[in-house]
C-alpha cells in the first residue's frame, strides 16, 4: 500500500473537483466512489492522492447545483420550446421513496433532443405521497423563478 503523500492544496482541489465532475458525467456511481478499488485506483494513478467521502462528495455536487440552478433557469427561459418534465418515483435499499425530475427539449440550433437531470425530490413515503410530491415539486420550479413557469406549463 502506498504511503500518504501531501499534495500542494492547488493540486488535491483539482483531483477533488475531478472526482466530483466524474460522479456527476455518470461515469461511476456515487456509492462506487466510495468503494476501496475506487479508492485505490485514485491512489496508485495519483501517487498517493485519498479521494473524497462520499458525503463529501454529494455535499460538493449539492453546492454545484445551487450555483448552476440560476444558469439553468436562465437557459430555460431563453428556449424557444416547450420544457417537458418526467417523474420517476424510486426507493433505496432502505425502501426510502425519492423522486427524480429530468427536463427535455429540443435543441433548435443543433436539432437535437436535450435531457437534464433537474432535481431529485426526497420525501416521506406513505398516505398522501402524491400530494407531498406535487407540492415539492412545485416549490422547486417556483425557485427556479417566474419566467421558467410559464415555459413547463406549456409543455
Amino acid at each position: 500500500m502506498l504511503k500518504s503523500v501531501s499534495f500542494p492544496d492547488h493540486v488535491t482541489r483539482k483531483y477533488e473537483n475531478d472526482v466530483v465532475d466524474f460522479v456527476i458525467g455518470g461515469d461511476i456511481s456515487l456509492r462506487a466512489a466510495g468503494g476501496k478499488r475506487f479508492k485505490e485506483l485514485l491512489q496508485s494513478l495519483t501517487n498517493g492522492y485519498s479521494p473524497l467521502l462520499t458525503r463529501t462528495i454529494l455535499r460538493r455536487i449539492v453546492e454545484l447545483y445551487l450555483i448552476v440552478r440560476p444558469l439553468l433557469a436562465a437557459l430555460f427561459s431563453s428556449l424557444t420550446v416547450a420544457i417537458s418534465l418526467t417523474l420517476d418515483g424510486w426507493s433505496n435499499r432502505n425502501l426510502k421513496g425519492f423522486y427524480v425530475v429530468t427536463a427535455h427539449w429540443i435543441d433548435t440550433v443543433m436539432a437535437k433532443s436535450k435531457s437534464l437531470l433537474l432535481t431529485i425530490i426526497d420525501v416521506a413515503s406513505g398516505r398522501g405521497v402524491g400530494v407531498r410530491v406535487t407540492k415539492a415539486f412545485f416549490e422547486h420550479l417556483k425557485g427556479m423563478g417566474l419566467n421558467v413557469l410559464p415555459k413547463l406549463l406549456m409543455s
